[in-house]
């Protein structure tokens, strides 16, 4: 008996709401990686640029996109969705390439597709881009907030870093 692809799909979001793999699984991180970070309806792709102690990730900003859905199976949908037809894109991509770098625990990234990444950079590299600078980094800066509050203050050692 075949079971419907569409199942699959459904059942593989539900495996990743309950355990979304992150890059602390993986073995070996390399240079020049794509990985992003996600929180709210926004996800931040970095570029990595080296381990650092093995528990935290000096990663560069490369681009923020706004307005995914809170569900991880239609998340992933529309970010392939939209690298597959940019013309209908629903969401807002943002150009980070005055951000500063960002010194990250490993375990909050996760691995990303890169032909989904590569072809929404594309498409950012040849539209014009959403708002000035200033505007990029509120909301880059605001991303960075939100993220931060998941994390404790008082542990230092897990506390991440951002380079201005």
């Amino acid at each position: 008996m075949a079971v419907p692809i569409g199942f699959l799909h459904h059942l593989q979001g539900i495996l990743n709401a309950i355990h979304k793999p992150s890059v602390s699984l993986m073995i070996d991180i390399q240079p020049s990686q794509i990985l992003y970070l996600e929180h709210s309806d926004a996800r931040l792709y970095t570029e990595v640029i080296q381990t650092v102690r093995h528990c935290r990730l000096w990663a560069r900003p490369l681009m923020l996109v706004q307005g995914l859905p809170p569900d991880p199976y239609q998340r992933q949908q529309a970010i392939e969705a939209a690298a597959a037809d940019v013309a209908s894109c629903a969401l807002t991509l943002y150009d980070l390439k005055a951000a500063p770098d960002l010194v990250w625990p490993v375990s909050a990234f996760h691995t990303a597709f890169d032909t989904d990444f590569f072809s929404l950079l594309f498409h950012l590299k040849l539209s014009d881009s959403v708002g000035d600078a200033q505007t990029v980094r509120q909301h880059f800066d605001r991303f960075l907030q939100g993220c931060c509050q998941i994390y404790d203050s008082a542990d230092s050692a897990r506390y991440p870093t951002v380079f201005s």
